[in-house]
């Protein structure tokens, strides 16, 4: 699988008949890779172990990590300063800068489940040559990811930070409300017309995988929970408190979330937003840092 930047495939002769030098993993990076077949967007500083990967959230690719729409000093550099920490696009994202944009990652078919984006991301670190053990730090959507991702390559995986997660404990606190919750997060048709590639989650079916592979190994994990008023539903024919049960059915869910190992610290007055990596980005970057000291001192709990 070939790595390449800047439009030229590692190991290919450029315009002056030299070979470009593959980047060494330890090396800053920002390009794309190819994991077989298919092209996605990677983006990766600093030195150390363990690795730190970000995780977006439904729709939002890499760089909303580094984003002029949030507050600083952001996340990825804060953390680059004391470890390795790749982002990434997944398919069918949106680029969080003021001009927007599209993924920099090739389209796949829509919708996905955490299945899908987990075999991408696995293959994406891989070929890139990124080694573990990773902290996956994981918003909203990007939490499933992330638990599936741990799951599956337990080994892998040393910790984690789980920024106001979506997961299947919310589905289960919130059985009555559940159809009018689907309704309210569905992808609009006008953003499907105007990006046909964008990416949409099968909400269901990622929640039952979520759930069938729920177990996790001990590990340092923090789980970041919003504690400001989600905003009301627009959508026509959706229950005006919609948003109300659904930030009560959230606080449930995460404390839930917080008991998936034992030893997990579980911030609740966190002064933001479900995107608290824009609006509290030290408190992000400073729970990332402390799973990351938690791992190079060798102990599997917060506390």
């Amino acid at each position: 699988m070939a790595l390449t930047t800047g439009g030229c495939t590692a190991g290919t002769v450029d315009g002056t008949g030299t070979a470009p030098p593959s980047p060494r993993p330890e090396a800053d990076f920002t390009g794309t890779v190819d994991i077989g077949g298919r092209e996605m967007y990677l983006e990766c500083t600093g030195q150390g172990a363990p690795t730190v990967i970000l995780v977006s959230g439904g729709g939002i690719a890499g760089d909303v990590w580094d984003s002029p729409l949030g507050e600083r000093p952001t996340v990825q550099p804060t953390i680059g300063e004391e470890t390795r920490v790749c982002s990434y696009d997944r398919p069918g994202t949106t680029r969080a800068q003021a001009e927007g944009g599209v993924s920099r990652s090739d389209p796949v078919p829509q919708p996905v489940t955490p299945r899908d984006s987990v075999a991408d991301l696995h293959a994406l670190l891989e070929a890139s040559g990124q080694a573990p053990p990773y902290v996956l730090a994981a918003h909203s959507y990007g939490g499933l990811v992330a638990r599936y991702y741990a799951n599956q390559y337990p080994d892998d995986v040393a910790g984690m930070v789980l920024v106001d997660s979506f997961s299947p404990e919310l589905r289960e606190a919130m059985p009555e409300a559940w159809s009018a919750w689907l309704a309210w997060n569905a992808a609009s048709p006008e953003i499907v017309a105007d990006y046909p590639d964008y990416e949409q989650v099968a909400f269901d079916e990622a929640l039952d995988q979520v759930a069938a592979a729920r177990e996790l190994q001990p590990m340092p994990l923090v789980v970041l929970t919003a504690d400001e008023p989600y905003p009301a539903p627009t959508k026509p024919g959706l229950p005006a408190d919609l948003n109300t049960v659904t930030r009560e059915a959230q606080d449930v869910s995460q404390r839930l979330v917080a008991e998936l190992v034992p030893g997990a610290l579980h911030v609740t007055e966190t002064h933001s937003g479900h995107d608290i990596m824009l609006e509290n980005p030290v408190l992000v970057s400073d729970s990332i840092l402390a799973v990351v000291d938690a791992v190079r001192a060798g102990r599997t709990a917060m506390n």
